[in-house]
């Protein structure tokens, strides 16, 4: 596989998330290639402050800003763009922004996993927002995919995880938790994760219960346009 640097960017949003997603761009891209291969991209890191108080939903503050970055990296001579932030995607959907094709969106790249692996239902893992969120819902049943969530009690159990992840608080026993929770609710069903914070978590399950948008995102930022 061979990609030109100037076809895929990134746009950098927080630090932890941000290099989680060029870490594994990069391992996956040396796995696939070998030798001393590291995945070309261009990066334009956004300031988060000016993002992050208006996740998910403040789309007239997150407008301006999303547009004007989105701008600077398809000057830069982008074909894709990745975003390493999960709930993002909402907003660029909802605001119709210019070179939405280019955007590399985990969500819609989900739905056609999981319509081409015949998974008919899943349990979402996420923030509290995007566990009770009517974008997602709306999404996965207009393919016909029943969505389902954990209980309040575990919601709020997965919601700290996260933030425990966020605050770079990762510990073996946020680490064992969180997989605990996943193993219950992946016995008879699939797991979808939707949350960056979350598919920073090392899994140890069975990897056909579980179902990662970032893993599906990066996969297909290595595919050539």
């Amino acid at each position: 596989m061979k990609i030109d640097s100037k076809n895929l960017g990134v746009l950098g949003l927080g630090s932890l998330s941000t290099t989680f997603y060029i870490q594994s761009l990069n391992a996956k891209y040396l796995r696939i290639n070998g030798g001393y291969s590291s995945c070309p991209f261009l990066m334009l890191n956004a300031d988060f402050n000016l993002i992050n108080p208006y996740l998910p939903n403040n789309f007239e503050k997150l407008n301006p800003v999303l547009l004007a970055y989105l701008n600077t990296l398809n000057d830069l001579g982008t074909d894709r763009i990745l975003l390493p932030n999960i709930t993002l995607h909402e907003a660029v959907e909802v605001l119709k922004l210019p070179y939405y094709s280019k955007i590399i969106h985990p969500i819609d790249i989900s739905l056609s996993f999981l319509q081409d692996e015949n998974i008919q239902e899943v349990v979402l893992f996420g923030t509290i927002f995007t566990m009770n969120s009517s974008y997602f819902q709306k999404k996965l049943e207009s393919k016909n995919v029943q969505f389902l969530k954990p209980n309040k009690a575990d919601q709020e159990r997965v919601d700290a995880l996260r933030k425990k992840v966020y605050e770079n608080k990762m510990s073996a026993i946020v680490i064992a938790e969180f997989n605990q929770l996943v193993q219950k609710y992946s016995k008879d069903k699939v797991v979808l994760i939707a949350c960056t914070e979350l598919s920073m978590i090392p899994k140890q399950m069975n990897s056909d219960k579980v179902v990662d948008m970032v893993d599906l995102q990066i996969n297909n930022a290595l595919i050539m346009t």
